[in-house]
């Protein structure tokens, strides 16, 4: 079966070691010179016993970094979009030859806004995502895939991705608008428990360089965080351009740009 047919088949494929540990590497070692330029600019003392060449302090780092001040890490979080090896990483010729392949379709269109580094901190639900489909929150195209590439090994403990294969059948599914204390969405799915019950669960552990690819219509939600250490990701977001829905809405953009799904698909809101 080709990757494009299991990919069909079931909504999602995992690609292992699709991105070589060197650019893994260097995106680590970028992120570990923004902290030490905070850590300058805030206390020198903090710089003490941690080597800032070595990309295995990146969590240590971070973590210390939170500890002595936790907007300073917000900074931090902002300031990786503008990093160059972030910004090369999610538009390398293997995401796009990758994008191309599983959506079938040479006219694929890169989410300007659907991209960057997301990092789950240890026991932390504020930010975890609910279970949803992407088209919620990506409105240029219902023909649409999600990127999800760790930075570091991802083991049981350290919540990895959560989702359904073969869910992206369901279509659409109806969303309304609910009052939640989360920073991630505020919309809630419609579906039955036991419509969800007929899917299977996974939640595969995953190593660091693999790509974990989800059909913008499958459900998943953000696993949870149990460990003692950050869950380093990076996303991004494709479609494509010939989809007959997304041509007809002018390849919309997404939340953040400013629109919402209600407005752009009212049809599927509750």
């Amino acid at each position: 079966m080709s990757l494009r047919d299991e990919f069909v088949k079931n909504g999602y494929v995992v690609v292992e070691d699709f991105i070589p540990h060197s650019v893994l590497e260097k995106i680590k070692l970028e992120l570990l010179q923004l902290i030490k330029l905070m850590f300058q600019q805030e206390s020198t003392a903090l710089l003490k016993d941690l080597d800032f060449n070595d990309s295995s302090n990146l969590d240590e780092a971070f973590l210390k970094l939170r500890e002595f001040n936790p907007q300073l890490t917000s900074k931090i979080y902002a300031a990786s979009k503008k990093l160059p090896s972030i910004a090369q990483f999610v538009t390398s010729d293997a995401h796009l030859e990758l994008a191309r392949k599983l959506i079938g379709s040479k006219n694929v269109a890169f989410s300007e806004r659907g991209w960057g580094l997301r990092i789950d901190y240890p026991n932390d639900v504020k930010y975890a995502t609910p279970l949803h489909q992407d088209i919620h929150t990506q409105l240029g195209s219902t023909d649409g895939i999600v990127i999800w590439i760790p930075l570091t090994d991802v083991k049981y403990d350290m919540g990895p991705l959560v989702f359904y294969p073969k869910s992206d059948n369901l279509g659409i599914l109806k969303v309304k608008k609910i009052d939640i204390d989360s920073k991630s969405t505020d919309l809630e799915i419609e579906i039955n428990p036991a419509v969800l019950a007929e899917y299977n669960e996974l939640q595969p552990e995953v190593k660091a360089g693999t790509a974990v690819v989800i059909n913008y219509l499958l459900l998943h939600k953000s696993g949870s965080n149990f460990s003692n250490k950050c869950r380093w990701s990076i996303l991004s977001r494709w479609f494509n351009f010939e989809d007959k829905v997304a041509i007809s809405r002018g390849w919309h953009g997404g939340i953040q740009e400013g629109f919402r799904f209600e407005d752009v698909y009212p049809e599927f809101k509750l």
